[in-house]
């Protein structure tokens, strides 16, 4: 039992010195906070606009059968992610954004959703593009509801976007389509 007991020591020991021997990996470059929020802004937009691209023209103002009243049509979703973008952006901003649309209305074309919904991420792309660790926590006044941390509002925006994307991705599942983030490349 002794033996046994000093063979483990040893054996462990060895080891020990084998391990302390490699040499380290360089470290992994830490992500700033900012870093990583720019790239989920990013990643959403790249979906979202892939999405409205693939999606077939004739169906932009399709939604479930039975659930008018709750749901948006394909290109409303698109719109009310506009809406939502110009929104937050403009507050970040400090300044007026573009006009709402009417994420309401039952006829949008292809061309009219894809343009609002693109025109929506050009405008917020330098607000997400000039965010930094730095002054993520800048208050901004918000009119109407005072002041918030400059990220809170870019947060709430990719937080937004995320949920869109997931009602676009049951969307597609509902036409046996597959999602623009899961097609195999």
């Amino acid at each position: 039992m002794i033996r046994t007991a000093i063979r483990t020591a040893l054996f462990l020991t060895a080891a020990a010195a084998l391990v302390a021997q490699q040499p380290a990996r360089p470290a992994a470059p830490a992500q700033d906070l900012a870093h990583a929020l720019q790239n989920a802004y990013k990643q959403n937009s790249r979906f979202i606009l892939a999405s409205a691209d693939k999606w077939p023209e004739d169906q932009y103002n399709w939604r479930p059968a039975g659930l008018e009243s709750q749901l948006r049509t394909f290109g409303q979703i698109l719109v009310h992610i506009a809406n939502e973008n110009n929104s937050q952006c403009s507050r970040t901003m400090g300044k007026a954004g573009p006009k709402e649309v009417d994420d309401t209305k039952t006829d949008y074309s292809k061309a009219q959703a894809t343009k609002i919904v693109k025109d929506s991420f050009d405008f917020c792309d330098p607000v997400f593009a000039s965010l930094t660790d730095s002054n993520m926590a800048d208050m901004v006044k918000i009119p109407g509801r005072g002041e918030r941390a400059r990220a809170t509002s870019l947060i709430l925006d990719v937080a937004h976007s995320n949920e869109q994307y997931g009602m676009i991705m049951v969307y597609y599942a509902m036409k046996g389509m597959v999602p623009v983030s899961h097609e195999r490349n």
